[in-house]
Parts: C-alpha cells; structure tokens; sequence
C-alpha cells in the first residue's frame, strides 16, 4: 500500500528536480520509464517545437544516421542530456542515401562503398569504432536500428542476406571490443503486408544475426491505406506476436507511419495493443518525409484526434505514476 508521506515526498524531489534542472515534470517521468515513446523530427528546434505544441514530452528522440556522414551523435546526445532525456534511436544506415523521388530500383542499387563486403572486409572499421566510442560515453540508453527492413527489396543491402548476417556480426563485435554497455542492437525487418505469410517469415530468418548479436527484435509498420479496420490490425499484430515468439527478445515498434486519413484508427488500435501487452518496449512515431509516399508526410500536430491516441500511447509507454515511490 502506498504511504501518504512517500507519496508526498516524491512529488516534492519532482518538483525540485524540475526546478533546478529547467526542465517540466512530463518530460523527467517521462524519461523515467525502461519502456519508451519515440519521436522522429528534426532535432533539435524541431524537437523542441514538436513538444511544445504536443503537450506532452516523448522520452526518446529518434532519428536516421547514414554511414556517408561520417560522424558521431555527441552534439545530439549532448542535447539529449541537457533535456534530462535518458535515451536515444538510432537507425543507423550503411549507405549513401539515394536522393528523394528516386525509384526503389535505383534506392536499391548495390553501393560498393557500403556494402556488407567492405563492412566484412574492415573497410569501415575506424568510423565504426568512433560511432561507438561516442555511444559508450553519452551516459545514455542507445538504442540502433542497424540496416533496417532488410527482408524488401528498397535498400541496397538487402541484396545478400549471408553477407548482412556477417556484416551486422562484424559491426556488434567491433562495439563489443570497445566496451560498449549501454548500447542496444534492434534486428527490425518490415511487416510486407503484401507478401504471403510463409513467404514472410522465410525472408525474415535468412536474415537473422543470431541471439548473441540482438538485445531487441522491432518492426516497421506502415499502413498504407485511407482505411483501418479491425481485421486489417489483427492481420498485421499476428506478424508482430510471431516476431517476437520466434526470436525471444523484446519487443519495439521501430517506426510507426500510416496515410494520414487512417492515422485515428490506427493509433487507435495501436494504442489498445500496447496496453494490453506489456512486453512491447516501444514505439517511435516518424514524423519525417517519406522516400516512398508522400500520402506518408503529415504532421500529428495538425490532427487533434491523432495526438490524443499518441498522448495515450505515451501515457501507456511512460506514465507519470512510475516517477513516483509506491
């Protein structure tokens, strides 16, 4: 049973926390919770402006890195810190990004610079060992999205699924040797609604690194339709329940999209879903640009009935009653 006094007593190192620290109470519980909530915007105004108007503070600000940069994140860790944020998304893409409006032929296209051969071979060592010098040092929880969606056929290393098993094996070892802790591998395939079932599933394994080399197992979700209904999300959660029975690890819902006119549905049954299954971790909401649609580009802030299905995600991810002592 929670005691008065304990209860009192939290809410006021809370409030004092906020106080010294400059940053509001819904962003430090927020920030409290393993489970997280996940934004991709552009940091760190948009971040910031995203917030504001939202009403409430995702606890894991989430972004793409491709490998073509050539640098680290300490700036935006950095910022993340200063927020009083305790964690980080990274997908992190070997590849130099095809421009917008490209075809999925040539966003396929074999890039020899990135490939998994040159990954292999340690064409890319030093960079790998710096990006995960600065991941070891940020003091905070990052979580990466190495080569994602690899079972399509829109991404140039999807081309050689034995060569990506050693790829992803040759860049967790590097991490490993350098003493990286707080770092956190996500395997994260795409649901391929449009693909057979077994099909499906065949594609995904080839493609497994092995329990050694994943902390969390995460999918991409992106509903490309005006319409939702019930059967349509128990369709796609199947995949998900299967993912995560198959490979026995956490669960992360690595980018969530769909067409803005389904957006209230979806965040809908989304948000029924998390709640009752508590083994999902998390939820990043992409809130960038699409390379495929632009039926894809809207903003949650401009759609009052989306935001408040996402705040209750949110609430569901990373309550406030967690900062308290019970």
């Amino acid at each position: 049973m929670t005691r008065p006094w304990k209860t009192f007593l939290a809410l006021v190192v809370l409030a004092s926390l906020a106080v010294v620290s400059g940053f509001g109470y819904t962003q430090y519980c927020s920030s409290a919770s393993t489970r997280f909530f996940g934004v991709v915007v552009d940091p760190w105004a948009g971040w910031d402006a995203w917030t504001q108007e939202a009403g409430f503070a995702p606890s894991t600000p989430a972004r793409f890195e491709h490998w073509s940069q050539k640098r680290t994140l300490d700036s935006h860790f950095a910022e993340a810190r200063r927020k009083g944020l305790r964690s980080y998304f990274v997908t992190w893409e070997p590849w130099d990004p095809a421009p917008y409006g490209a075809s999925v032929e040539e966003q396929s296209e074999l890039q020899p610079d990135w490939s998994a051969t040159t990954i292999v071979a340690g064409n890319h060592d030093e960079y790998i060992r710096v990006f995960a010098r600065s991941v070891k040092f940020s003091q905070l929880k990052v979580f990466i999205r190495f080569a994602h969606e690899m079972n399509g056929n829109w991404y140039p290393w999807s081309n050689d699924s034995s060569r990506y098993v050693e790829a992803w094996r040759h860049v967790h070892q590097i991490f490993e040797k350098e003493g990286v802790e707080n770092v956190f591998f996500v395997f994260a395939p795409n649901l391929n609604l449009y693909e057979d079932q077994d099909a499906w599933k065949e594609g995904v394994e080839k493609y497994w690194p092995g329990s050694d080399y994943v902390d969390y197992v995460g999918a991409t979700v992106i509903w490309r339709n005006d319409e939702l209904s019930a059967a349509d999300f128990s369709q796609l959660s199947t995949r998900v329940q299967w993912l995560r029975e198959r490979f026995n690890r956490p669960f992360i819902f690595a980018e969530v999209n769909t067409f803005k006119k389904a957006a209230p549905d979806f965040f809908s049954f989304l948000g029924d879903y998390v709640e009752a299954n508590l083994w999902i971790e998390g939820v990043v909401l992409s809130q960038t640009p699409s390379r495929s649609d632009e039926r894809l580009d809207w903003s949650a802030l401009n759609d009052a009935e989306t935001l408040i299905k996402l705040t209750r995600i949110n609430d569901y991810l990373s309550p406030p009653t967690l900062c308290r002592l019970l």
